[in-house]
């Protein structure tokens, strides 16, 4: 991009990493313009260098945390999901006990209760799934 700049003379902004001889890696934002002669040779240089690897470090931690946040809302909508799964089945349990001598109300309890633990095996289902598509994306990242 400087090399672009000094034979065109257009400003440049760019952010480039740089991994010191310590191994310590640092954020560098470099902008500057480059002034032509007129021959369109480059005849001076003027910009300036600023390490902007805190803020570099910021953002990461702030994207981590929007990350945990997700993370919670996705966790607390599963565990209300859960509980008004397990609200049907606890309310349909406790109901077969008056239904016992009444089979059609017997049956329809017990298959109201074998479709919620369907809808609670499909979350679960999702959940892994989620959770293998998370692992397998995480460990393309390393």
């Amino acid at each position: 991009m400087v090399d672009a700049a000094v034979n065109s003379g257009v400003p440049y902004s760019m952010d480039y990493r740089i991994v010191r001889l310590d191994s310590t890696v640092r954020y560098i934002h470099d902008e500057g313009e480059v002034f032509l002669d007129e021959h369109g040779k480059a005849i001076w240089m003027f910009g300036t260098t600023q390490d902007i690897t805190e803020r570099k470090q910021m953002e990461e931690g702030l994207r981590q945390m929007q990350k945990l946040e997700g993370l919670g809302s996705l966790a607390g909508g599963i565990a209300h999901d859960f509980n008004n799964i397990l609200g049907i089945i606890l309310a349909y349990i406790t109901s077969t006990k008056r239904f016992k001598d009444d089979t059609k109300n017997l049956d329809l309890a017990v298959n109201t209760i074998v479709k919620a633990v369907e809808r609670g095996k499909t979350l679960v289902q999702q959940i892994l799934t989620f959770a293998r598509k998370r692992k397998q994306y995480l460990e393309r990242l390393m």
